[in-house]
């Protein structure tokens, strides 16, 4: 589901060596996407974006690959998103038939019984 440790992370190519600051970003944005924490992996994935660039230009591989990472990130973020909207919306419609009435007030009705 998410992406490995690329390959060209974390070796020296070409006399080129990730410094241990973007190597440590790299894996904080795969920590935080496998943790569904997709919030605080994408400003981290953009400053290892920036990093890279700035470090190896635009055409290395290794930008590519947080590239490719982010947009991960993006598509599962959006994902999440749209099962909580589908959810939110189902159970908002459900008012008008009394369907969610017990959960606002925690399945105690008026009188302090349950129902």
């Amino acid at each position: 589901m998410y992406p490995s440790q690329p390959s060209a992370f974390g070796q020296a190519a070409a006399g080129y060596e990730i410094p241990v600051r973007l190597r440590t970003l790299h894996n904080l944005v795969i920590q935080y996407a496998t943790q569904g924490r997709y919030e605080v992996a994408v400003p981290l994935c953009k400053q290892a974006i920036e990093d890279l660039e700035r470090a190896t230009g635009r055409e290395h591989p290794d930008v590519a690959t947080m590239l490719n990472i982010l947009a991960l990130v993006y598509r599962f973020l959006r994902q999440r998103r749209r099962r909580h909207f589908t959810f939110s919306s189902w159970w908002s419609a459900q008012a008008p038939f009394g369907l969610n009435e017990n959960a606002r007030d925690g399945g105690v009705g008026e009188k302090g019984r349950r129902h």
